[in-house]
């Protein structure tokens, strides 16, 4: 089991394994704001700077969008810590060469298992992004990662909807005791300025109870105005359904 679990806000997470750290889509910059305006504006403070972060033994990152895969975050990582591993999609790790990541930092996952230090499996699983898609080299464009030691599991969809193909890839490692989904919604209006959503509230409480988990950790609600889910809406949703785990909607803080 992880000693410690870190919210950073949008995506990302801090896991601390037997103090062993896995980073997963750090977004710890201002980024999105400057390249597209202010409806990307940080809601919350930069939890911590990347140049900061020399503890990380592993960056794992689930697409090449931005709010997930960012330069201004992934290079001082990249120069800060280390003896820190990359870990990604194909088309993620093409373009982190591209910006002078070594290839001994990096490692493609596609469809195989992977295991770590302190026998820390990782199971890559595809996202639904809006629907499951590969790239030229048959690699998956969008994943989301199970992680099991010994008999604990965790799972980051990454960026989903509900998708058929990951639940029969799912129901063969459970139960998984924590579950962390984005829940912001895909609608008309989101699509207008270019973002895609994923599943909403009742869609991610539906998908936790059939991955029969503990507790589920809402993602991707908390970080811009014009793509985010009220607290109130969520503890409301999750109070009338009463489904069967616990809700820990965990809020980002500085480190």
């Amino acid at each position: 089991m992880f000693n410690n679990l870190k919210f950073l806000g949008q995506s990302g997470f801090r896991f601390d394994f037997d103090n062993f750290i896995i980073y997963v889509d750090p977004y710890l910059s201002n980024s999105l704001e400057i390249k597209y305006g202010k409806n990307f504006k940080r809601e919350n403070e930069i939890p911590i700077f990347p140049n900061d972060i020399i503890d990380a033994d592993y960056v794992f990152i689930t697409h090449l969008h931005q709010d997930h895969c960012d330069l201004d975050t992934l290079l001082p990582i990249y120069n800060s810590s280390g003896k820190c591993i990359f870990v990604s999609t194909n088309e993620v790790c093409n373009f982190l060469k591209k910006n002078g990541f070594k290839d001994d930092k990096l490692i493609v996952i596609n469809n195989d298992l992977i295991i770590l230090k302190n026998n820390i499996k990782v199971r890559p699983i595809p996202g639904a992004h809006p629907t499951i898609e590969k790239d030229e080299k048959d690699c998956y464009r969008y994943l989301g990662f199970l992680f099991e030691v010994n008999e604990f599991k965790l799972y980051h969809s990454g960026d989903t909807f509900v998708h058929q193909t990951i639940i029969d890839i799912l129901e063969q490692h459970l139960p998984i005791n924590t579950v962390i989904l984005p829940i912001n919604e895909h609608n008309y209006f989101k699509e207008k300025i270019g973002i895609i959503g994923n599943m909403g509230i009742r869609d991610a409480f539906q998908f936790a109870e059939l991955l029969r988990t503990d507790q589920l950790i809402p993602i991707h609600w908390d970080l811009f105005k014009c793509n985010s889910v009220y607290k109130e809406e969520i503890i409301l949703l999750y109070n009338l359904l009463k489904p069967n785990f616990k809700l820990n909607l965990i809020e980002s803080c500085k480190l």
